[in-house]
């Protein structure tokens, strides 16, 4: 997708909408992402900037390409996502998303056949379909994911719910393993280790699809506002007395509550 594609004015009330909901100043959100306080400020206000910047904040903001970058809701008062506008995403390790520039990412297959030959022989393991339906400065994001082969083991902020909608998947969490079938739910914190396995396609030959809904809880928010977080650093997730989340060998981040 090139850059000029984007519509900044939308990006920025995106950015300063779920900076706003993670509370924390662009400041911080500028330490954060690397990049200079005036350039977020900039941002927010609508104005262009490179795709490596736009990289740097969506990292920051912890949110993915699709949610950042899709068109404007036609409410202030809710989100829909419409059927026709699915855009499936090819799946891609944590680590190499990251290092994608935005406007190269994410590649879309929105063909079911090729997506079908893509995870037949073994090129694509899963595809993703991030929903339109997610409220500006939200803590609820919302996706439909096609399994053809294993996903890899992830882990993230959130408490994921997961609802079957055809064949039969496998869930992994934390080495405790789940079967569900179409109708069947189920939920975990998404800071435990997880993995998603097909196990049965549907009648029609189709690979399983699930809805997948990841809300932040509180202690989530928590964490996120006061902390620096790189999974590609390694840093180790642990709980605390109280169940609260905290993780572990991570580098402070200065709060300013009196800015912005």
């Amino acid at each position: 997708m090139k850059e000029e594609a984007f519509d900044y004015k939308v990006i920025g009330k995106r950015m300063h909408a779920r900076r706003k909901a993670l509370g924390i100043s662009t400041k911080v959100l500028a330490e954060r992402a690397g990049i200079a306080r005036y350039t977020v400020i900039r941002l927010e206000e609508g104005k262009p900037c490179t795709a490596a910047t736009l990289k740097k904040i969506r990292m920051a903001l912890h949110m993915f390409t699709d949610q950042l970058t899709r068109p404007a809701s036609i409410s202030d008062n809710f989100a829909v996502h419409r059927a026709d506008e699915m855009k499936w995403t090819v799946s891609k390790s944590k680590g190499q998303y990251q290092k994608q520039l935005v406007e190269d990412d994410p590649a879309h297959v929105n063909d079911e056949k090729e997506r079908h030959r893509l995870g037949a022989v073994g090129f694509q393991p899963f595809f993703t379909a991030v929903l339109d339906s997610e409220m500006d400065g939200g803590t609820m994001s919302q996706a439909i994911m096609e399994f053809h082969k294993p996903s890899w083991v992830d882990r993230h902020y959130g408490e994921e719910f997961v609802y079957c909608l055809r064949g039969k998947v496998k869930i992994l969490v934390d080495g405790d393993e789940c079967e569900l079938s179409p109708g069947d739910a189920m939920s975990f914190s998404a800071l435990k280790n997880h993995q998603y396995f097909p196990v049965e396609f549907d009648e029609q030959g189709r690979a399983p699809q699930i809805l997948v809904v990841v809300a932040l809880r509180p202690s989530d928010i928590k964490v996120i506002n006061q902390r620096m977080w790189s999974w590609q650093a390694q840093e180790i997730v642990t709980r605390n007395s109280d169940d609260g989340l905290r993780p572990g060998r991570e580098r402070e981040t200065s709060l300013d509550s009196k800015e912005d």
